[in-house]
């Protein structure tokens, strides 16, 4: 009768080694799956990286033909239409020449100058002349005799009778404290005043590329 106990005991020590070796094959089964799954994962991914870079050289291929192609088939009219803006733009070097030549005439001086687009009003963003030509602001800070006909006076004069100066007037004066800084003119003078004026300037009609070579 105590050997009937026997056979379960040895039953169960038989299966032990069968059950180690299931659960090992099922740990490197999953182990495998894990490893086949990770390496498909980044094969996809590998690939989709590809393609997009490959895409992107293809469109850039493309990019770079149709500007190739635009600039072969355009190139007559852009170096025409830049070559029509380098004409337009404004000499101001010619302008601020001239500024001093005119403020030199009366024994003025000019300190600086300022030029800017005037803004119209109504929806306009410029100020325009009755005939409808462009003006340009300038304020022109400088110092004359106040106020007679060789000091700002003539200044306001001589400027209004530059051709593409549509009007001239003075904005703010202060007397000027030193005479150092003064042209021979003005340094033995005592009514001197710094001056601000202000200059509408007809564009169209400024010294430019195009009119300099003509």
């Amino acid at each position: 009768m105590m050997n009937l106990n026997l056979l379960p005991d040895k039953y169960v020590k038989n299966r032990a080694p069968m059950l180690l070796l299931t659960g090992y094959v099922i740990f490197v089964g999953v182990v495998f799956v894990l490893i086949m799954l990770f390496f498909g994962l980044l094969t996809v991914s590998v690939n989709k990286q590809k393609n997009l870079v490959s895409l992107r050289k293809v469109e850039q291929i493309k990019l770079t033909k149709n500007i190739k192609d635009l600039k072969n088939a355009n190139s007559v009219e852009v170096q025409d239409a830049i070559r029509g803006l380098k004409e337009k733009q404004i000499l101001t070097n010619q302008v601020v020449k001239i500024f001093e030549e005119t403020f030199r005439k009366s024994e003025s001086v000019l300190w600086s100058y300022e030029l800017k687009l005037l803004s119209g009003s109504g929806g306009d963003t410029t100020a325009r002349t009755f005939d409808n030509k462009e003006l340009i602001n300038a304020d022109l800070s400088g110092a004359a005799t106040y106020y007679g006909k060789d000091g700002a006076q003539k200044v306001i004069a001589d400027l209004e009778a530059i051709p593409w100066i549509y009007s001239a007037m003075i904005v703010t004066t202060r007397l000027h404290e030193g005479g150092n800084d003064l042209v021979d003119g003005l340094a033995s003078k005592e009514n001197v005043h710094d001056l601000t004026i202000k200059v509408q300037l007809i564009k169209d009609e400024l010294p430019s590329i195009a009119r300099n070579n003509k």
